[in-house]
């Protein structure tokens, strides 16, 4: 894979940039990969990302709702996916778990602003 699109996928999803995504997943990117330590550095100057972020977690944390379904709706479609026995593709776990852990930052990030250490509990 090529780190270029990588990078221009990561920066496409902090600036909402559906055709940046789109051409890295077309490429044969994947939805769930996250970004390391090194990437964070390399785009730093442009986006500001964490970590063990992926895409849609990107996204999801800039508001760009419509680009996590464009990229959701590629995955759907993409004949490259993995398609279950009846020929639908599996895309929800993928999603469940991106939205799942987006959740729960937001809620402990705004818990803990509420009152310090009631997220632990």
């Amino acid at each position: 894979m090529d780190s270029d699109l990588w990078h221009s996928a990561i920066t496409g999803a902090y600036f909402g940039e559906v055709e940046a995504v789109i051409l890295y997943l077309s490429s044969g990117g994947e939805l769930s990969r996250t970004i390391t330590a090194d990437e964070v550095s390399k785009v730093s100057s442009v986006a500001t990302v964490q970590t063990g972020e992926t895409l849609v977690d990107i996204a999801l944390g800039k508001g760009h709702h419509a680009l996590v379904q464009a990229m959701l709706s590629f995955s759907d479609v993409n004949p490259s996916a993995e398609a279950g026995e009846d020929g639908h593709v599996r895309t929800s776990k993928i999603l469940n778990d991106d939205l799942d852990l987006f959740r729960r930052r937001t809620m402990s990030h705004k818990l803990n602003h509420l009152e310090p250490g009631i997220a632990d509990l």
